[in-house]
């Protein structure tokens, strides 16, 4: 079994969270170092940048972190095709520290102005007015 922290489509109640449906949740609220943006794309990526990122943790069989894996284009280690790498992170929950999976956004960002946040959730519902 593998942890994995999610932040955005992921999360209890988004779009993608059916693929969790199996997992099981070990933290409702975690945390762990960088920031996310808007990639306009109705997902967010997230960029190891300083800040704080919220979201959630599970422990996922080897099965389904390969469903995550494809959602997320993750092809593997480097590879140039990847939407996203999928690292191992510290991430902090209410019982300590964690090493977890996580997927940072590989695209280049750089030049762009482009808002950065903090929860997926929050922003998202500020940026549709709560609907």
């Amino acid at each position: 079994m593998e942890k994995v922290f999610v932040y955005g489509t992921l999360r209890r109640g988004e779009s993608n969270h059916s693929l969790l449906a199996p997992a099981t949740c070990l933290a409702m609220t975690a945390r762990m170092k960088g920031c996310l943006i808007d990639t306009g794309d109705g997902y967010p990526g997230l960029l190891e940048e300083d800040g704080e990122v919220i979201g959630e943790l599970y422990e996922v069989s080897d099965a389904e972190l390969g469903k995550l894996d494809e959602l997320e284009d993750y092809f593997g280690p480097d590879d140039p095709g990847n939407l996203y790498n999928r690292v191992e992170v510290d991430v902090c929950t209410d019982r300590g520290s964690v090493k977890a999976w996580t997927y940072f956004y590989n695209r280049n960002c750089e030049g762009r102005h482009l808002l950065r946040f903090s929860d997926w959730k929050a922003y998202r519902m500020g940026k549709t007015g709560g609907a």
